[in-house]
């Protein structure tokens, strides 16, 4: 597949060394948020040990839902105002076009074949997967804002940088859209360290899938909402996996 070209493009260098800022800023704010919420603990417990509430913190689900909404929306308004101020259309930069409701669906049997198919696996070699989001969920007092940040802000969030930004900045260069489907993906997954290795196998042909669904509908939307629809599974299961565990 030949790479698209349009009247203005941001080259992959530029392309990547923006990504790779917008993640900082992103890590920064996560920080933060983190740190603040381990020094308001500091005050009710000054005998504390700071390094284990830190620890412990990452795995609190109002911390993890603070930072992403707080770091998801202005990372992602870095991002719109950076091709916006080089003059360039942001709705079809990103692939914010309309889509059909077909590619919609038959893109959400793929995905739902694609995760049946990695459950199934986990299951046959007996595979303990990453127990970040069942500690999340366990500690979860708000269940809507956590929903909110993980359904809502955090695809949309991501999708515009790695199918929307990364993809298109890539897909114009020499590396074509078969490259930027494989690197977009590849990178999509390296920030997701929090889950194991067996997990990160998934979310890199989920990854691929998304990015794939973008080309075939000329959407980003698609992919939006594949990903919020994952997302949404995956709390489902996570709070039935910590039902029966407390059983």
């Amino acid at each position: 597949m030949e790479p698209q070209t349009s009247p203005k493009t941001i080259g992959v260098a530029q392309t990547l060394w923006l990504s790779f800022l917008v993640v900082l800023v992103l890590g920064f704010i996560q920080y933060s948020v983190l740190v603040n919420f381990a020094e308001a603990q500091m005050l009710k417990q000054p005998d504390a040990d700071r390094t284990e509430l830190l620890m412990g913190l990452q795995y609190d689900a109002m911390v993890v839902s603070l930072s992403e909404i707080f770091g998801g929306l202005i990372a992602g308004t870095m991002l719109v105002l950076f091709v916006f101020l080089r003059g360039i259309p942001v709705k079809p930069y990103f692939g914010l076009e309309p889509f059909l409701k077909r590619d919609l669906f038959n893109w959400f049997l793929v995905v739902v074949a694609i995760t049946l198919v990695f459950t199934l696996m986990t299951w046959l070699i007996s595979h303990e997967q990453s127990d970040f989001m069942l500690q999340v969920w366990q500690s979860c007092d708000n269940v809507l804002l956590l929903i909110f940040a993980i359904v809502i802000v955090a695809p949309f969030f991501e999708e515009l940088l790695f199918r929307g930004f990364i993809f298109t900045g890539l897909r114009n260069s020499t590396l074509g859209t078969g490259g930027a489907i494989v690197m977009s993906s590849a990178l999509w997954a390296i920030i997701h360290q929090q889950y194991g290795s067996f997990e990160l196998i998934f979310v890199f042909l989920l990854g691929t899938v998304l990015a794939i669904s973008r080309v075939a509908s000329k959407s980003l939307y698609v992919p939006i909402i594949l990903h919020m629809l994952n997302n949404l599974f995956a709390i489902v299961q996570i709070a039935m996996t910590a039902e029966s565990v407390a059983k």
